[in-house]
């Protein structure tokens, strides 16, 4: 078995290409390398990419969404005109990211309260209020429900069941389908999900009918959600493109095209 340090080589040329492309997408490559290096990125100020696009973020660690999304490009590029929805926007990275890349319109759910005001400044600082609309609001296999949701921003935040410590605000809760008929988007042309779990109660609720109106689908999947979640969207009618586990929980990204 390889040493961690001859697998940490292997990876090597990866981290390198990240860091040269830093340079063609950071305003501020060096500082933002350092940062991300440190984990201890200033809150008071906004990442500024080369676009002029600004990002305030809501936490040190939100610095690796930005490379997971704008470097890695974990969910692809985005077509212009494209309507997309976004659930489990978080700070709006992705939503962002598909602006920057020409989409037409976004329609952004996410339900941590701090997240959804950082994502709300980041919206207005970067005039973008025509083309993005985001709501705090829980997205399930239920609409109508209330649900325990944590007020603090976080890239892991979960929807809470039972008694906890943390501080948290009452939730409401709403479907796929609810959201796209109250809209009325005859085509969403990518749907993105990265929902700490609820990726599967969301998909799986979902009725046959509304699958002809979605066009691809790209989503972190969680506790080895894959094993459902791809025959289910592959029965449904698209075509798995990509499939990457990402870590050792069972985590990871698919991607489908419709």
């Amino acid at each position: 078995m390889p040493s961690r340090s001859v697998s940490s080589l292997g990876r090597l040329p990866r981290h390198l290409w990240l860091a040269v492309k830093t340079f063609f997408v950071f305003r501020r490559p060096v500082a933002f390398l350092r940062h991300y290096v440190r984990r201890d990125w200033p809150l008071t100020e906004p990442v500024e990419l080369r676009t002029g696009m600004k990002i305030y973020l809501s936490a040190a660690d939100d610095i690796f969404t930005l490379v997971e999304v704008f470097l890695r490009r974990q969910y692809g590029r985005i077509r212009k005109g494209s309507v997309v929805i976004d659930i489990g926007a978080n700070i709006g990275v992705f939503s962002l990211l598909a602006l920057a890349d020409g989409a037409a319109k976004v329609y952004a759910y996410e339900p941590s309260a701090e997240s959804f005001s950082v994502f709300s400044r980041n919206i207005r600082e970067n005039g973008v209020e025509d083309r993005v609309q985001v709501e705090r609001v829980a997205v399930s296999d239920t609409a109508g429900a209330m649900v325990k949701f944590p007020v603090t921003s976080s890239r892991e935040n979960a929807m809470i069941t039972g008694d906890t410590s943390a501080e948290y605000l009452m939730t409401p809760t709403d479907t796929l389908q609810s959201l796209i008929d109250r809209h009325e988007l005859e085509r969403v042309d990518l749907l993105k999900l990265d929902c700490e779990g609820a990726e599967q109660a969301i998909l799986l609720s979902t009725p046959d009918s509304l699958w002809r109106r979605i066009r691809d689908i790209r989503l972190e999947f969680h506790y080895e959600g894959d094993a459902t979640l791809r025959p289910f969207l592959t029965n449904c009618g698209y075509d798995l493109v990509r499939h990457e586990r990402t870590g050792g929980a069972g985590d990871g990204i698919m991607w489908f095209v419709g």
